[in-house]
């Protein structure tokens, strides 16, 4: 099942995390269909909500046993379902927690944690890949000064292209076509009939602007624009299930 959420060894970075789950499991004894069955969907979804904001939290740190052991009382006195609101009191996010977790870079941990919370719609069965939208190779000095790039876009960039705004979950297949190519030219392929102009120096300008923007305006404001990064972490219990219209 932890598989069928797109977790692996390295992005499952607690071991006691999948302990709740499987004494869940045992409690109610559920079939092994489980992680496919569509009667079970909206239970997994809060079950794979509770795990990466758990995980995310770091609730299973030096006083795991007792939170496990509080853990399975909630669990136990549970009916019906997985008990997310429940357990949700022990993952509650300040806005200093979510602007820590915001600033999470590519090849970092927890990094899957957090975009999974913001691609919930991703079918995780299948292969997929943590993305960069403006591809790496873009972001050199030199390429950059080419573009004719003011010093400080550049010196922007060039610290914030490994972030959160520039990273995204594509399948497997799309990020292959993706590849290096500039986020202008992949979205005007993608999306063919919308009037993109790419492949130019303008349009590596454009790009620049818009990891500024979106950085600027989604990260570092915590206004009512940048709810779709804070509000997916943010939300608990049934909330988290419709973070996203």
């Amino acid at each position: 099942m932890l598989a069928s959420f797109g977790f692996t060894e390295r992005s499952l970075i607690s071991a006691n995390s999948v302990l709740p789950i499987a004494y869940y499991l045992l409690k109610r004894g559920l079939p092994t269909s489980y992680d496919s069955g569509s009667k079970y969907t909206s239970d997994r979804v809060a079950v794979r909500q509770w795990l990466l904001k758990a995980l995310l939290r770091g609730v299973f740190g030096s006083m795991g046993d007792t939170v496990l052991s509080n853990m399975r009382a909630i669990i136990k006195s549970s009916h019906e379902g997985f008990p997310s609101e429940a357990l949700a009191d022990k993952i509650r996010f300040t806005e200093e927690d979510i602007d820590y977790i915001l600033a999470t870079r590519y090849g970092q941990k927890q990094v899957f944690l957090v975009l999974s919370l913001l691609y919930p719609w991703v079918d995780y069965r299948n292969a997929f890949h943590l993305d960069h939208i403006h591809p790496q190779t873009m972001f050199s000095g030199k390429k950059l000064k080419q573009a004719h790039l003011p010093e400080q876009d550049i010196e922007f960039c060039l610290a914030h292209y490994d972030e959160l705004p520039n990273l995204q979950i594509l399948a497997n297949i799309p990020n292959i076509e993706k590849s290096n190519q500039p986020f202008d030219k992949w979205l005007a392929d993608t999306y063919k009939g919308k009037k993109y102009r790419a492949g130019t120096a303008s349009s590596q300008r454009r790009s620049a602007w818009r990891l500024r923007f979106f950085f600027t305006d989604n990260i570092t404001k915590p206004t009512s624009s940048s709810q779709p990064l804070r509000a997916p972490i943010a939300a608990t219990g049934p909330k988290a299930r419709n973070a996203f219209p």
